[in-house]
């Protein structure tokens, strides 16, 4: 962290950045929450499974700061936008993020998003037919409902 005057950073209001600190006559900029320190943190420090991150410890490692709710959200938004651009991040429910190892994990992290995507559409044929229903064009029988 350095100290500076007032900035751009502390100026904005977004709620992944934290306030400025007072600190004498100037303001402690904190560390910001971006795509860049999300990957930077990855690569550096969560290289392969073993070493994956939840978000709020990405936060941490960004920002020098534990993360509230809002700020793992802004990490979802973040990893989510990074691999739209092709950046590898892999990630499970139940060991968070990480940067990938070997080719092997890139693999099973692309199947596990695969099944849930497959899981997603597999719902909305589901809620199709019932929107059916509501439009009048179908009788809803609760046992031809898939489960």
């Amino acid at each position: 962290m350095s100290v500076t005057g007032v900035s751009a950073i502390a100026e904005t209001t977004h709620p992944a950045l934290r306030a400025p600190l007072p600190r004498g006559d100037a303001l402690l900029e904190v560390e910001m929450l971006t795509q860049e320190a999300v990957k930077d943190a990855l690569s550096t420090h969560c290289q392969g499974r073993e070493n994956a991150r939840k978000a709020g410890d990405l936060v941490a490692l960004c920002t020098g700061r534990r993360g509230n709710r809002n700020d793992a959200r802004v990490v979802r938004q973040l990893v989510q936008k990074l691999r739209s651009e092709g950046v590898p991040i892999c990630s499970h429910s139940t060991a968070g993020y990480w940067w990938p190892a070997t080719a092997a994990e890139l693999d099973r992290s692309m199947a596990f998003l695969r099944v849930r995507a497959i899981e997603s559409l597999r719902l909305i044929r589901a809620m199709r037919r019932y929107r059916a229903v509501l439009v009048g064009q179908l009788a809803f029988d609760p046992a031809q409902a898939e489960p």
